[in-house]
């Protein structure tokens, strides 16, 4: 029931993000936020490879379906995975939760 609803939500979560234009939508299969660079609002995702190198800042939240993510920079908000894992190295930092439905957390 729990787990049913965090899907629910993470969901339309994703759908209201993907479609109010705020953030970023990641489109490629391999997505980097290069050292230096800034999203300004959640970084959104389906499918795809999302490296936040170090230097580099998410300043909302990341929502991602079907993804890997390497955290190396800073993310000010939570990180959302559907199914998929997340690697957070020793550079990198998520400010709020890490919350994966399916996958795996290295830290």
């Amino acid at each position: 029931m729990k787990r049913n609803l965090f899907i629910n939500v993470l969901l339309a979560v994703f759908l209201m993000l993907a479609t109010s234009g705020c953030g970023q939508l990641v489109d490629d299969s391999n997505f980097t936020l290069e050292e230096g660079d800034t999203v300004a609002g959640s970084l959104v995702g389906l499918s795809s490879n999302v490296w936040i190198e170090q230097g580099s800042t998410v300043e909302g939240s990341i929502l991602l379906l079907c993804c890997n993510i390497l955290v190396e920079g800073e993310v000010q908000g939570n990180v959302y995975l559907l199914t998929g894992n997340i690697d957070i190295k020793p550079s990198g930092d998520v400010e709020g939760k890490v919350n994966v439905l399916t996958g795996n957390i290295s830290r």
